[in-house]
C-alpha cells in the first residue's frame, strides 16, 4: 500500500510577504554608510546562530586601513525577528540592552545609537585616517 505524502503545513507564507528583519535594517544602514563616505568606510553585517538566538552585528570597516573594524551595534532575537534586544557595542555600560517589540522601536533605538556623538566621533576618526591612506597611496603612485 502506498503512503500519501500530503502537506500538513497548511498555507505557508510566501517570500514576498517578508518582514523587515533586524538584519535587513542593518544592511540598509551599512549601505547608507558606504554611500555617504564614498566607500572609505563600509558597514559589515553578520548574523550568527548562538543557541536559540540569532545575533546580528553591524561593524564599521575601513578597507584602506587593512579592513580595521569596529563593532557598533548587536541585535539579538530568536526565530521570531521581534522582539529584538539591541546592544550599543560602544557603550560598555549597555550590558542588558534595550527591548524593541517591533520594527518601529528597533529603528528608533538604532537611530539613537547610530546618530550618537560617540559613533560620529568614531566615524570621523576613521574617515580621517582612511582618507590619509588614500592620499598617501595616490602620492606613492605619482
Amino acid at each position: 500500500m502506498a503512503i500519501s505524502t500530503e502537506s500538513l503545513w497548511g498555507a505557508l507564507p510566501h517570500l514576498r510577504d517578508k518582514i523587515n528583519t533586524p538584519k535587513r535594517i542593518l544592511q540598509e544602514q551599512a549601505q547608507i554608510l558606504a554611500d555617504a563616505t564614498q566607500h572609505l568606510l563600509v558597514g559589515d553585517v553578520r548574523a550568527t546562530g548562538q543557541g536559540d538566538s540569532i545575533i546580528v552585528s553591524l561593524n564599521i570597516v575601513a578597507p584602506t586601513l587593512n579592513n580595521y573594524r569596529v563593532n557598533i551595534v548587536r541585535v539579538k532575537h530568536d526565530a521570531l525577528a521581534y522582539p529584538a534586544l539591541v546592544f550599543n557595542a560602544l557603550d560598555s555600560t549597555d550590558v542588558h540592552g534595550t527591548y524593541c517589540n517591533d520594527e518601529r522601536a528597533l529603528r528608533q533605538k538604532l537611530s539613537e545609537i547610530l546618530g550618537s556623538e560617540k559613533v560620529h566621533t568614531v566615524v570621523q576618526s576613521l574617515l580621517s585616517q582612511a582618507s590619509d591612506e588614500v592620499v598617501e597611496s595616490s602620492a606613492e603612485e605619482e
